[in-house]
């Protein structure tokens, strides 16, 4: 065993190792979750380290101690009015019983909704919800300036507001940045934290960048992310939509964003997704389901599951079965829940992913059994950024054993 970054196996599972600091090689089972750091100074004596490496990946999994599991849906505005997609919900939500949070995020790009619609809709989904602090639910798009009434509607039934662009109503252009200063520091001014998504796409990333400072005054310090305009749920990869970033270019600013902006950390997506990812881990072993699980419910009532590209979900069930099951018929509905993630996102289907030693981490991107599968190079836009942040982060993580 030497100071190169290897690979190995203990009780059937990948090991990442990596060298840190000089003189210790940090250790961690395939999803992440434990990490064991090995002097260097001990490697002589391989049958020890790899008898104690086997011990302590071998301890029994103590459910209390395993992450959340974090189910994120993404949904458009309009399906938040139909009966059987807030159903759905929250049978989402009560699949998992413990160990579970659910975002829920409604998109938008029309200029302006019906908020009085929108806001008796959200009631009735809170209201099914049973006001349960683990559930929030989102709203995301271009706001334009809000009534004192709607503000305070929205403010009581806890609504978190995100202001979205560069993928919005004016189009997948670079001049899609949109920022309405009136509208979002009327929001910032009543109280809300108004956190800024703009999406990163072709062509936009210097605005993005020289936007950034601007964005924070108006939204009052409230914060702000970069995804990938793929993560928008109605991106398609389709011709009328804009390309991907230079992978080189989207990994350079992100570091310099998140070097610049530190104390925005917590909410600087994907930045904060990947740093949460390699402190807990891309799995709860008790549950044995990925720490976050990504659903795209889609116009066409389907439940979609994906890992970073809503759009290209591969589909569940129909939102109308999953609707319609009650309190009896959940155990059923988990073991098929992980039957299918056992089935549609084993590794031998994904090409791209299969051999990389983050992927129990990372989630993978989304290649498996692609038949239209992208460019290379698209998929490297979506993968290298995790790479890069994952490795930064592993590295920075506290070992829970030493040796």
């Amino acid at each position: 065993m030497g100071v190169q970054q290897v690979m190995f196996q203990l009780n059937g599972e990948d090991v990442i190792c990596r060298e840190k600091d000089g003189d210790r090689l940090r250790i961690l089972d395939a999803s992440g979750s434990r990490a064991f750091d090995v002097s260097l100074g001990d490697h002589q004596d391989e049958k020890r380290i790899q008898s104690r490496l086997n011990e302590f990946f071998s301890r029994p999994i103590d459910p209390k101690h395993e992450p959340f599991v974090t189910i994120q849906v993404d949904a458009q505005l309009d399906s938040v009015h139909r009966e059987e997609i807030r159903k759905c919900i929250v049978v989402l939500f009560d699949l998992l019983k413990s160990n579970t949070r659910l975002n829920v995020t409604f998109h938008f790009r029309q200029p302006s909704p019906d908020w009085s619609e929108t806001i008796s809709s959200i009631e009735k989904l809170n209201e099914a919800l049973s006001n349960n602090l683990q559930a929030s639910i989102r709203l995301s798009g271009e706001f334009d300036e809000l009534d004192e009434g709607t503000m305070d509607e929205m403010f009581r039934l806890g609504v978190q507001l995100r202001y979205a662009t560069g993928y919005g109503a004016a189009g997948p252009s670079v001049d899609s940045i949109v920022v309405k200063k009136s509208a979002i520091a009327r929001l910032s001014e009543f109280g809300y934290q108004v956190p800024m998504v703009i999406y990163a796409g072709h062509g936009n990333l210097k605005k993005i960048e020289q936007s950034i400072a601007e964005m924070l005054l108006v939204n009052h310090y409230g914060g702000f992310s970069v995804p990938l305009v793929s993560r928008h749920p109605s991106y398609e990869f389709s011709e009328s939509d804009p390309g991907l970033p230079d992978t080189r270019d989207y990994c350079e600013l992100l570091v310099r964003l998140y070097k610049k902006y530190s104390h925005f950390d917590a909410g600087l997506a994907p930045v904060s997704e990947l740093a949460m990812l390699a402190k807990h881990g891309g799995r709860n072993r008790a549950l044995d389901l990925p720490t976050i699980l990504p659903i795209h419910l889609n116009t066409a009532g389907v439940v979609g599951i994906y890992r970073q590209t809503p759009s290209r979900s591969l589909p569940w069930k129909n939102v109308s079965e999953i609707a319609e099951c009650d309190e009896a018929a959940l155990p059923n509905l988990r073991q098929d829940l992980r039957q299918f993630l056992k089935n549609s996102f084993d590794w031998s289907r994904n090409s791209y992913c299969g051999e990389c030693q983050w992927r129990g981490i990372c989630g993978g991107i989304d290649h498996f059994g692609d038949s239209n599968g992208l460019p290379n190079d698209v998929y490297d836009v979506m993968c290298d950024h995790r790479m890069l942040l994952l490795e930064h982060f592993v590295s920075e993580r506290i070992a829970d054993f030493q040796l």
